[in-house]
Parts: structure tokens; C-alpha cells; sequence
């Protein structure tokens, strides 16, 4: 449904209509006229411009059409990137769990040969025994 003008056999402006479609030639209804004396007589349909009509028509369905595509791929685009924005928070907690994973396992692992080591090394009492020994031994030999 499109409005468009009403034209007299001049091609001046002297109405309005809904639309040239809903109009047959001969029909003298269902249009305005604004510019109306009283001498003049009744207005009928005698052509309509439906070529035109057609593409203005088509104009008007290609500009909304793009309206809505652009609204559409702006939609698109947002969900896109709120998507985007998650995935990156759950890779960055996922990365986040590991690493304190690796390091619970890298300190439980240095306690661990701690343990071993210490438990294996000399009691006191032998470390002292060797160091005397060492001090002794250097002594017979001069070196002290």
C-alpha cells in the first residue's frame, strides 16, 4: 500500500490516493482531491503509472529490507561477541585451574624428595664423628 499523488489531464497535483493497485480505469472513488472547485465535475481514473508505482514501490521494500538486514546482522554481531567474551572468561579460568593444579603438583613433588633426602641424610651424631675424623686425619698429615 502506497500513497501517491492524484493528477489531472495537465499533470498537475490535485489529490491523493492509497495506491494505484486498488484503483480500475473508469473508477471515480476511493481517491481525494484537494483541489476542487465547485464547477468542476466528477474525477475519473483515466490511467495509472504502475511501472512507476512498481519501482517506487520496490525501493521502498530494498531500503527496509537493508534496514532490517543491518539490524539483523547487528544482533548477530553482539551475540557473536558476547559469546566470544564467555569463551575467553572459561579459557581463562580453565587456564587458571591448571596452573594452580601444576604448582600443588610441582610443590607437592619438591616436598616429597625433601622428605627423601632428609630422611637419608646423616644422623647428628655421625656428621660429628665425621668431622672430627677429617680433623684429626688432617692434623696427622700437617695440614693443620
Amino acid at each position: 500500500k502506497k500513497k501517491g499523488n492524484v493528477l489531472d489531464v495537465t499533470g498537475k497535483i490535485i489529490g491523493e490516493h492509497d495506491g494505484a493497485f486498488f484503483f480500475t480505469i473508469g473508477e471515480r472513488h476511493g481517491f481525494t482531491i484537494t483541489e476542487k472547485s465547485p464547477h468542476d465535475k466528477p474525477y475519473y481514473v483515466i490511467s495509472k503509472d504502475i511501472e512507476n508505482n512498481t519501482r517506487s514501490e520496490l525501493e521502498d521494500f530494498k531500503k527496509a529490507l537493508k534496514k532490517e538486514t543491518f539490524a539483523s546482522e547487528k544482533i548477530v554481531e553482539q551475540k557473536i561477541q558476547e559469546d566470544y567474551q564467555s569463551a575467553q572468561k572459561e579459557l581463562e579460568n580453565y587456564k587458571a585451574e591448571k596452573l594452580k593444579k601444576i604448582q600443588d603438583d610441582i610443590y607437592n613433588l619438591i616436598q616429597n624428595v625433601s622428605k627423601d633426602i632428609i630422611g637419608k641424610s646423616l644422623p647428628m651424631k655421625d656428621h660429628e664423628q665425621l668431622v672430627i675424623d677429617a680433623l684429626t686425619k688432617a692434623k696427622e698429615e700437617g695440614k693443620l
